[in-house]
């Protein structure tokens, strides 16, 4: 057995408060592909997929039990909109992230601000994906439990992993728009001390070494003026 949705949410979702890095964002981005990959495509074990997922209301996972025990299941993935816009902001989140790693060290103060500011839309936009696939998932739940159009045999309804998707999103969503907004507040602060610490290790580096053989030298031309 695999570790639960819900665990994987609450250590990411502590991780992220914690740390405050862009590097959190990443991790939690590059988890919302995953999730978003993992539930693109229609599955089943059994018969009871045909025609099933095109009614439209989905994402949703449901088993067939005899006994309390799984004999089928079938899965009906997420539209192909809601996953490729899900997909599509993610994956640009991650990228402008490690641009925006390169800029910062390459100390480019005011390209960093304007893709500091795309970071900020991107997160905005993260909230329509959110509302968007939490409205889909509604549908899909209200669907799956309550419509007696869909007779499976001990028919039950599963939403766990769809809700870790959703999770991951408005995470990612929501740290994406505080870094933003306070990197962008704390802009002189992060260059100033950014160019201090390059002016202090260029110091390090150029100080002279005391020579070893100057005491001896010195002591030398004493003596040679004293004769």
């Amino acid at each position: 057995m695999g570790i639960p949705t819900r665990v994987i949410v609450i250590f990411f979702l502590i991780l992220t408060v914690l740390s405050q890095q862009l590097k959190s964002i990443s991790i939690l981005s590059i988890l919302a592909l995953i999730f978003s990959f993992t539930q693109v495509t229609d599955s089943t074990n059994g018969t009871y997929l045909t025609g099933g997922c095109d009614t439209g209301l989905v994402p949703y996972r449901a088993i067939s039990t005899v006994d309390g025990k799984e004999i089928a299941y079938f899965q009906c993935g997420w539209t192909l909109t809601r996953s490729f816009v899900r997909c599509l902001l993610q994956f640009l989140i991650v990228i402008t992230i490690v641009l925006l790693f390169v800029l910062y060290a390459k100390k480019k103060k005011a390209q960093f601000l304007i893709l500091l500011v795309v970071l900020l839309l991107l997160g905005v936009a993260g909230f329509y994906s959110f509302i968007a696939d939490a409205s889909s998932l509604k549908n899909s739940y209200d669907y799956c439990t309550n419509d007696s159009t869909l007779s499976i045999v001990g028919k039950e309804c599963q939403f766990s992993r769809y809700y870790g998707t959703l999770a991951f999103n408005i995470i990612t969503t929501f740290s994406v728009c505080f870094i933003s907004i306070f990197t962008f507040i704390k802009r002189n602060k992060l260059f100033e001390d950014h160019h201090h610490h390059k002016h202090e290790q260029f110091d390090k580096e150029s100080k002279p070494t005391p020579d070893s053989s100057t005491p001896l030298s010195t002591k030398g031309n004493e003596a040679y003026s004293s004769i």
